[in-house]
């Protein structure tokens, strides 16, 4: 991806975890404005860099945040662990599983938990956000910074554009194949 001609700058940002007012905070002191729904901040982007779910008291709130951020094309978002986590819980079946991961699988249900009883009476709502989420990167790579959750190893980026191009997970098989060991 390269960098886009009307961006002067990026503003990382990470690990949100659904503290909405702290993110409102930080967005106001970094020079965004909120107009119609959607924080703008001329010339400048934000890109998180996963980990909006889980832990805070305004998950639901923090996540359309940035939602109506990046569809407004005022920020890019690639996926935390915790977003991860929650596509897997919430796509997969338990039989679609390898058994060595079913233990691990029955733990992301206790992980999830805050974000899981944010959106208990709004299941249509998760829904979308899955479906959302699914289509968002896994790392994002910029003519002169590279955006991933985690460590950029070059070698499992390598190996995820192999099993699939776009590195969003879309696809059920890539997304249970991604929970192996070694991938």
């Amino acid at each position: 991806m390269m960098l886009e001609p009307s961006v002067e700058g990026y503003d990382i940002i990470g690990d949100v975890h659904g503290c909405a007012p702290s993110l409102i905070e930080l967005l106001q002191k970094l020079g965004y404005t909120l107009h119609d729904g959607v924080w703008h901040n001329p010339g400048r982007k934000a890109v998180f860099v996963g980990d909006i779910l889980d832990r805070g008291p305004n998950i639901r709130d923090a996540m359309q945040l940035v939602i109506n951020m990046v569809n407004a094309g005022q920020a890019h978002l690639v996926l935390g662990n915790h977003e991860y986590n929650a596509i897997a819980y919430s796509t997969l079946s338990f039989d679609h599983i390898d058994a060595r991961l079913r233990r691990h699988y029955r733990r992301l249900g206790f992980h999830l938990r805050q974000t899981l009883k944010d959106y208990r009476y709004h299941l249509q709502e998760w829904k979308d956000v899955i479906g959302w989420l699914r289509q968002r990167p896994l790392f994002l790579e910029f003519d002169h910074f590279r955006v991933v959750h985690a460590c950029w190893d070059q070698a499992r980026i390598d190996q995820a554009s192999d099993i699939h191009q776009s590195c969003v997970l879309l696809d059920d098989d890539f997304l249970a194949q991604s929970l192996l060991p070694a991938t």
